[in-house]
């Protein structure tokens, strides 16, 4: 979500830049005044964008925000374009914690789906070896028998005769 918050900064800086000019010819505002209040918006947009992988940026960005609606006081449009990008700001960030948690809570099932496999492989490969030895006795003692039934010289008798 990181790269959508990025664009709606570059896009936000873009408008405050633009705003400046109005700002000068239709609310005659002192364009010195207009030119730094409006480029260091633009450049805290900037500049928030590098801090989106922390939360810092998250709550800079949040308050560039408020700072971007303000701007309404001095150019009306700025209420609408401020309020239009607080809405996709704070929308994308709400996706964006309902995506990390959703994230979360397929990767722990998944690592519980993987040990419970493995549990019931080693069980099986238990049970399996199990099986084998029983295996093995059981054909260990009928060996056994079989040779105490035989007489001496290895000749089996015949019931019949």
């Amino acid at each position: 979500m990181r790269p959508v918050l990025s664009a709606i900064l570059v896009f936000e800086a873009i408008i405050v830049a633009l705003a400046i000019p109005v700002a000068v010819a239709l609310s005659g505002v002192d364009g010195g005044l207009a030119g730094a209040v409006g480029a260091g918006l633009a450049v805290a947009c900037l500049v928030v964008t590098g801090l989106l992988r922390y939360r810092v940026g998250r709550i800079a960005g949040s308050v560039l925000q408020v700072i971007a609606i303000g701007l309404g006081f001095v150019v009306p449009l700025m209420f609408l374009l401020g309020a239009i990008f607080a809405v996709l700001w704070f929308v994308c960030l709400r996706l964006d914690r309902r995506i990390t948690a959703e994230r979360a809570e397929r990767e722990n099932a998944e690592r519980e789906g993987a040990g419970r496999e493995g549990a019931e492989r080693e069980g099986a490969e238990r049970e399996g070896a199990e099986r084998e030895n029983a295996e093995r006795e059981n054909a260990e003692r009928e060996g056994a028998e079989g040779a105490r039934a035989e007489p001496e010289g290895g000749q089996r008798r015949d019931p019949d005769t």
